[in-house]
C-alpha cells in the first residue's frame, strides 16, 4: 500500500487534504514531499503537488511490474529452451518490452537466473546454516532422523523443480554457477564428513574415507532429486525418499 495525501488546497498554512493512508517507505517519501511543499508555498494552491505525489508513489510499483513481468518471461523461455539456448533477446521478445528495459534491470541472463533462484538459494543458506545443529543432534543409527532429513531436502528443490534443471545446466556451464555449486557441494559434504568422523571413532563407517563419502553422498542426494524430478528415476517423493534413506542408513551404518 502507499501513503498518498491528496493536497486539494492550501491557503495561509492551513492544509485540506483527501488521502488513503497506505504503509510503505516510498508512500512517507511522498508524505515528506507534500510536507515540504506545503512550508514552501502556504499562501497558494498547487495542483502540481498532487501529481508529483502520484508519480512518487506509482513509479516504484510501475517498476517492480516490469521486473515481474521479465523474470515471468524469462522463466517460461528457460523451461523452455533451457539454459544454454536461452538467449536475452528471447526473453526481451516474451517479455514484449525493450533492450533498454531489460538493461535497467538485469546486466545478463545470469542475472536472471539469480533472481529466479534467489528463494531457492536463501533455503540453502538457512538449511547450511542449520545443519551443523542438525548433525549434532541427529543420530545415523536412527532411520527415522535420516529420512526426515532427506525428505526436507526434497521438499525445499521441490518447490523449485520448474527451474533445478537450468540450475543444473547453467553450473556446468557458467563459473559464476559452477562456483555457487560447488559452495554448497563443499559446505554439505564439510557438515556431513564431520558427522561421519564421530561415527568412526564409535566404531562404525568401517572402511570409509569420511571426506569421500561425503562428498559421494551429497551428490546422490542431490541428483536423485534432480533424477526424480527428470523422470529418469521412477517411483512417487514418498517412495524415492524411502529407498534413498534406507541406502544412506544402511551404508553409514555397516
Amino acid at each position: 500500500m502507499r501513503w498518498c495525501y491528496t493536497f486539494t488546497d492550501i491557503k495561509s498554512g492551513s492544509r485540506r487534504y483527501v488521502g488513503t493512508a497506505e504503509s510503505g517507505e516510498q508512500g512517507r517519501q511522498a508524505n515528506r514531499l507534500n510536507e515540504r511543499r506545503v512550508n514552501n508555498h502556504p499562501d497558494e494552491s498547487n495542483p502540481a503537488i498532487f501529481v508529483e505525489v502520484l508519480m512518487a508513489a506509482v513509479k516504484p510499483r510501475k517498476s517492480q511490474v516490469t521486473r515481474s513481468r521479465l523474470l515471468e518471461a524469462a522463466r517460461e523461455v528457460f523451461r523452455e529452451k533451457g539454459y544454454h539456448e536461452t538467449r536475452v533477446v528471447d526473453i526481451i521478445e516474451r517479455a514484449g518490452c525493450g533492450h533498454g528495459t531489460f538493461y535497467d534491470y538485469f546486466k545478463s541472463k545470469d542475472d536472471v537466473i539469480m533472481a529466479l533462484l534467489s528463494e531457492l538459494i536463501a533455503e540453502l543458506d538457512r538449511l547450511s546454516e542449520s545443519a551443523w545443529v542438525l548433525m549434532e543432534r541427529m543420530a545415523f543409527d536412527d532411520y527415522e532422523a535420516v529420512r526426515i532429513i532427506l525428505r526436507g531436502i526434497s521438499d525445499i528443490f521441490d518447490r523449485h523443480a520448474d527451474l533445478h534443471n537450468v540450475y543444473i545446466e547453467a553450473a556446468i556451464e557458467s563459473r559464476r554457477f559452477g562456483e555457487i555449486f560447488n559452495d554448497y557441494h563443499r559446505r554439505f559434504s564439510e557438515i556431513l564428513e564431520r558427522k561421519i568422523l564421530d561415527m568412526k571413532r564409535s566404531g562404525k563407517c568401517e572402511g570409509l574415507d569420511a571426506r569421500i563419502a561425503s562428498e559421494l553422498l551429497v551428490t546422490l542426494v542431490g541428483f536423485a532429486v534432480y533424477g526424480r524430478q527428470a523422470g529418469f528415476i521412477s517411483g512417487t517423493v514418498e517412495e524415492v525418499t524411502e529407498n534413498l534413506g534406507l541406502l544412506v542408513f544402511r551404508a553409514l551404518n555397516y
